[in-house]
């Protein structure tokens, strides 16, 4: 009988022991005043701390180059940047709350908010969402903190310079059916302060790089007339190398690597990308392979003053001009 007991007892502690788990609306904690003053693209917006993290009101963003929406079925909100001038402005008024004053609670919730198309962790407080500002370095925001003046600046992407679509060249078609072949096997592009020069099969391939602000694609658009192509033999070593083909995953794009490195190169102000993938898409008598890659470092349009990009082996080819368009 006392064995019973003993047993009845330790299964009370246990069950006492076990994690509380938190419901939608239970309070979470507390959130409190700061001095820290916070920028979004380069306008003063009111902020909140949690945890020592600088946080600002999502419905606040959209006076601030961005767009701001509810979907009420999944419980999201969605949060996007936009180029469009920043009308939103705020004044910190002797009335503001002392440093680290409690200004509230913050609730458990299960709104789930979105940066760009990204899920970023977000607060609900008094039925508005809160995201923090540090966090948004990690979707390609620009976010630096100035010690000595405790400023907080966060710049999107595109606000900053670093979002943008940069073509290189528009390639032309071959002009008769006669040209239509397997082409050179290779080509290279060199794009130098807008001087383009290319060899192999670089005239018939349209070349376009964008950036997001982490990392960037390089679209090489092979056109075709009839669907013939003249450049079938660079797009079969293409295709070899590609993760992914219209959206079918075929290999985990780090497998691929060694084999992308032994055939494609990717200069960019004299940064060589060691980990590109490719990936294939294309359209109405058109082929796109895009080269994606982010270990070289970003920069503005205006920054970048020379991309090479070659496939296969071009020595011996001879080089030509390309004209820009």
């Amino acid at each position: 009988m006392k064995r019973l007991t003993a047993i009845s007892a330790a299964a009370v502690i246990a069950l006492c022991s076990l994690p509380a788990f938190a419901a939608n609306g239970d309070i979470a904690g507390q959130y409190y005043s700061t001095d820290i003053r916070t920028y979004l693209n380069d306008a003063e917006i009111n902020a909140i701390n949690i945890g020592g993290r600088t946080l600002i009101k999502v419905r606040d963003m959209e006076n601030y180059s961005f767009m701001v929406s509810w979907e009420e079925e999944t419980h999201s909100a969605y949060v996007s940047s936009l180029n469009v001038p920043v009308t939103g402005s705020y004044e910190p008024t002797a009335e503001d709350y002392p440093v680290g004053t409690a200004l509230g609670d913050y609730y458990e919730t299960d709104i789930v908010t979105y940066l760009d198309g990204r899920s970023i962790t977000s607060y609900n407080i008094e039925g508005s969402m809160y995201i923090p500002a540090e966090d948004m370095r990690d979707y390609g925001y620009i976010v630096d903190w100035n010690e000595t003046d405790r400023t907080l600046s966060v710049k999107s992407p595109v606000y900053a310079g670093y979002e943008y679509d940069l073509l290189l060249s528009a390639g032309t078609r071959p002009q008769t059916e006669e040209h239509y072949s397997a082409g050179a096997g290779a080509l290279m592009l060199s794009y130098d302060n807008q001087k383009i020069t290319g060899s192999g099969d670089a005239k018939y391939v349209m070349f376009d790089i964008s950036c997001d602000g982490t990392g960037y694609n390089l679209k090489m658009q092979f056109n075709a007339s009839g669907g013939l192509f003249f450049t079938n033999a660079v797009q079969e070593l293409m295709k070899s190398m590609c993760y992914s083909d219209r959206g079918e995953t075929l290999a985990a794009p780090e497998d691929l690597y060694d084999t992308v490195n032994a055939n494609v190169s990717v200069i960019i102000n004299g940064h060589k990308s060691e980990k590109i993938a490719v990936r294939k898409w294309g359209g109405n008598n058109h082929t796109d392979y895009i080269l994606e890659f982010s270990d070289i470092p970003l920069y503005k349009a205006g920054e970048i003053e020379s991309v090479i990009v070659s496939v296969g082996n071009t020595d011996g080819m001879e080089e030509y001009e390309i004209e820009t368009t």
